[in-house]
């Protein structure tokens, strides 16, 4: 039996390795993130003028629209500026703006809901990365707009 093919000149269907050497990390986060009152207070004190920072550069192609902080989650809606896009365009823009706010652990999931990009973003630092109390943030980028609602509609 062939294995699937993973994107479309994929002849092999699997991969080289793990990544198992990453593993202990990754679940540190998943473990920290599930702590009661882990996710900290304040974020348009402390990651908000990070974000608005990076959309007011002459060159950014995204402006920031709103944010709000619901039950613990911070969503940051941005709107993509230029006539067209691609996705690994969205997605450059959406991790330089991640990398703006990460702390030292971070997770990132892309997803796309209705014509909006979201990344869905677990960010803190855990035990023994920091002399402070362990903390972090549940962030959601969604990045829309007419030429991002252009791209989505004319996917596979």
């Amino acid at each position: 039996m062939t294995a699937p093919r993973r994107w479309d000149t994929d002849n092999r269907g699997r991969g080289v390795a793990s990544a198992r050497a990453f593993a202990a990390p990754i679940l540190d986060l998943i473990l920290a993130a599930g702590e009661p009152d882990w996710v900290a207070e304040e974020p348009d004190t402390h990651l908000l003028p990070h974000v608005r920072r990076e959309c007011e550069d002459d060159h950014s192609p995204v402006h920031f629209t709103d944010a709000r902080f619901v039950d613990g989650l911070y969503v940051i809606e941005l709107e993509w500026l230029s006539s067209s896009v691609h996705a690994r365009e969205i997605r450059a823009v959406a991790y330089r703006l991640i990398g703006s706010i990460a702390e030292s652990s971070t997770n990132v999931v892309e997803r796309v809901d209705g014509w909006t990009v979201l990344y869905d973003i677990v960010t803190g630092m855990v035990a023994g990365q920091t002399r402070w109390a362990p903390h972090g943030h549940a962030i959601q980028l969604r990045i829309g707009g007419d030429a991002v609602r252009t791209m989505l509609e004319q996917r596979p």
